[in-house]
Order: structure tokens, then sequence, then C-alpha cells
């Protein structure tokens, strides 16, 4: 599946941008549907690994965004990785809050609908859509994830990553906003273990 040009994807994608002002991505990986503990491990290693790195440099590059690359005057003017982009932290703990069955609907319409009870998915500019356009986005989303499985949905932590209150100071790139922003991290796993990382870091 070409995730962010599958048009299900990429509208439920560039719906939450405009609504939460967010570069959002989705990544694909593996997690252990039935072992929790095993998942745990699986995410960590992936988000350390050059997998993670590079899926963001390249989703970043075909959604045209050039926040992680720079233009190489010295080697006609190609679009090339910034090395100094720092997403990851070298340790840090990562736990897993599971999103029970009958709220995982709800879960994904708060990115659409940017009126978040919990402070998390806010809308700085007011741009969310009516919760009949989330229901329908965020179920259209989901059905074409899941391809008929049977599914888990979970909320991680977001510090294992820098913030740019973090590296302020610094010419170092990370992903997340920090402070009163929409940084979330969402898991998918799907019965096949099959996972999808959701990733937003709306500001205004």
């Amino acid at each position: 599946m070409d995730l962010i040009n599958t048009e299900e994807i990429r509208i439920f994608l560039d719906t939450v941008n405009k609504v939460l002002n967010s570069n959002t991505f989705i990544l694909k990986t593996k997690a252990n549907y039935l072992d929790l503990d095993i998942a745990q491990k699986e995410i960590k290693a992936f988000l350390m690994s050059k997998d993670f790195r590079e899926g963001l440099m390249t989703q970043s590059k075909e959604h045209g965004w050039t926040n992680y690359h720079y233009y190489d005057k010295k080697d006609g003017n190609k679009l090339k990785p910034n090395e100094r982009c720092r997403f990851v932290k070298n340790q840090f703990n990562l736990t897993f809050e599971p999103i029970p069955k009958k709220k995982c609907g709800a879960y994904l319409r708060l990115m659409l609908m940017g009126d978040d009870p919990l402070g998390i998915f806010l809308s700085p500019y007011q741009k969310g859509v009516s919760k009949e356009e989330a229901v329908r986005v965020a179920r259209t989303f989901l059905n074409c994830l899941l391809e008929k499985q049977q599914y888990r949905l979970f909320k991680l932590n977001t510090d294992f990553g820098y913030t740019h209150e973090e590296l302020r100071g610094t010419k170092d790139i990370c992903y997340f906003s920090g402070g009163m922003s929409s940084d979330a991290a969402t898991l998918i796993v799907r019965e096949d273990n099959t996972a999808f990382m959701i990733l937003t870091n709306g500001t205004d």
C-alpha cells in the first residue's frame, strides 16, 4: 500500500494537517498484536532505527515539505537530507496507553474536529470539520488501513522525540513542537501485526 498516495489516507492526513496546522506523518512497521510487551520493544526499536528516520525524510519530500532537507548548490542544487535532523533521543521510555475499542473512532475524529477536551488535538485557527465529516473521513481512513482486520489503537508518549523548545539555541532540527502544541503519536496495530504510526505536531 502506497500510504500517502492512497486517496482515503491522503484525505485524512490533509484534513488533519489543515485542522491542527500540522505536518502529519503515517509510517508503517510491525508490532505484536497480542503481546503488548513485545510490541513496545518492537516500536522502540523502530523509533531508533534508520527506517524511522528515512520514513520521515522520504514522506516529507512526498508531501512537498523540505524542512528536513537542503538544496546543495555545490551539487547541481540537488535536494539532500539535512544531517542536523534529531528526531529521536538516545535514551527514552516508551509507554502505550490503550484506547478502548468503543472510543477509537472518537479519538481519530478529535484530530479532525480540533476540539479535544483534553487539549491535545486543538485547531489553532478554528478549522475543525463538522462531526459528520469527521465521522466519514475517519471511518473511510480506518477501513482502508485495516483491510477488514481486527485492530488495537494506542496513544504513545511523545518524549521519545526532541522538541523545538529542547533544541532552542541550536541549529538542530526535530519533529515535535513542544509547549502548547498538538504533539501526538498514535499507533494502530492490526491482527496480522502490521502497525501504522501517526505523528502530529500542530501548533500556531
